[in-house]
């Protein structure tokens, strides 16, 4: 089975009991099968990505629909998940994901994550782990941080 042994203590279970507040985005790759081996299991309080990396499309995410690409593992993996609500990313609608490059979508959910962190929660550490899925991610972090009009 593919799924870090329960067992373990991973990082942010520790840090979570020291008072952080964790999220995890982009790639996870180290447990889906069972429940207990998802980020939101795991520790992190929110998570936003792949739970294999198991895609053939950065911008349909395997979103069933029009123009669907479905990964090489014929399913959808692509999920926004707080708490124990595993749920789907949106991909219809006015809040969708969908047609949005992943390292954007990834992106955005840091710089949020980290300005409602200071906004609301300023009296508490903060630990984001941000596993992106293409090389040119890094590039990408730095010109939407540093776009005013994005």
């Amino acid at each position: 089975m593919h799924c870090v042994d329960p067992k373990f203590q991973m990082l942010p279970e520790v840090l979570t009991r020291l008072g952080y507040r964790t999220h995890a985005i982009g790639k996870w790759d180290v447990g889906m099968v069972l429940r207990h081996c998802l980020p939101t299991y795991r520790g992190f309080l929110t998570f936003l990505g792949y739970y294999t990396a198991c895609t053939a499309d950065y911008w349909l995410h395997g979103a069933p629909g029009a123009g669907a690409a479905y990964g090489p593992c014929n399913d959808v993996d692509f999920h926004d998940s707080v708490g124990n609500d595993i749920g789907g990313a949106v991909m219809s609608g006015p809040n969708s994901v969908n047609k949005t490059y992943d390292q954007v979508v990834f992106t955005r959910r840091a710089v949020n994550q980290i300005e409602e962190h200071a906004t609301n929660f300023s009296d508490t550490s903060l630990y984001i782990y941000l596993a992106c899925t293409s090389k040119r991610a890094i590039a990408l972090v730095h010109f939407l941080t540093t776009c005013s009009r994005c």
